[in-house]
C-alpha cells in the first residue's frame, strides 16, 4: 500500500508488459483520471524520449522505495517500520506550520502498510506517542517539525 501525489501515474505495469494489472485504488479524496490504453501509451514513449526518461525515472524510484521496505519488513521492528511509515508519508499542514501530518489512516491501514496486525500498531502508536515523538488530530497523525 502506497500514497500517491497529485500529478502520479498507477497502472504502469499493465501498460508496459503483457499481464493485467496487479493492484487496484482507492482514492482518499476526490480526483479526476485519466486511462490510456497500451497502444495507445506505447506510441507516446516511443514518439517522446523525454516521457520514455521520466516514466523509467519514476519506475527505478518506485523500486527502490520497494527494495527499502522489504529490508525494513526483514530488518525493523514494527515501532521502527510504524515511524519510518509516517516520517515517508507526512506532509507540511496547510499554510507551513511547525509540523508534518499524515493523510488520515485508520489502524488496519496502517498495519496494512508496515506488514503487522491492527493490535501490534496499536503498541507501537502508543510508544510512540509516549515518547512524544506523535501526536494525533483526529484520523490524522502529528510529528513536530524538529522531531529527531
Amino acid at each position: 500500500m502506497n500514497f500517491l501525489e497529485v500529478g502520479a501515474f498507477f497502472g504502469d505495469m499493465a501498460l508496459l508488459g503483457d499481464e493485467t494489472r496487479s493492484a487496484s485504488v482507492k482514492t482518499l479524496e476526490e480526483s479526476t483520471l485519466l486511462a490510456l490504453s497500451r497502444r495507445d501509451f506505447i506510441d507516446l514513449l516511443r514518439q517522446s524520449p523525454d516521457l520514455a526518461l521520466s516514466v523509467i525515472e519514476e519506475l527505478a524510484n518506485r523500486l527502490r522505495e520497494t527494495n527499502e521496505q522489504a529490508r525494513s519488513l526483514s530488518f525493523q521492528g514494527v515501532e521502527e517500520r510504524t515511524r519510518n511509515l509516517f516520517e515517508r508519508i507526512a506532509s507540511e499542514e496547510e499554510g507551513g506550520g511547525d509540523r508534518l501530518m499524515t493523510p488520515s489512516l485508520t489502524h488496519q491501514q496502517i498495519a496494512d502498510m508496515v506488514g503487522t496486525s491492527r493490535e501490534t500498531v496499536t503498541r507501537a502508536i502508543k510508544v510512540l506517542k509516549s515518547s512524544g515523538w506523535l501526536s494525533q488530530d483526529g484520523k490524522r497523525y502529528v510529528i513536530p517539525r524538529d522531531a529527531d
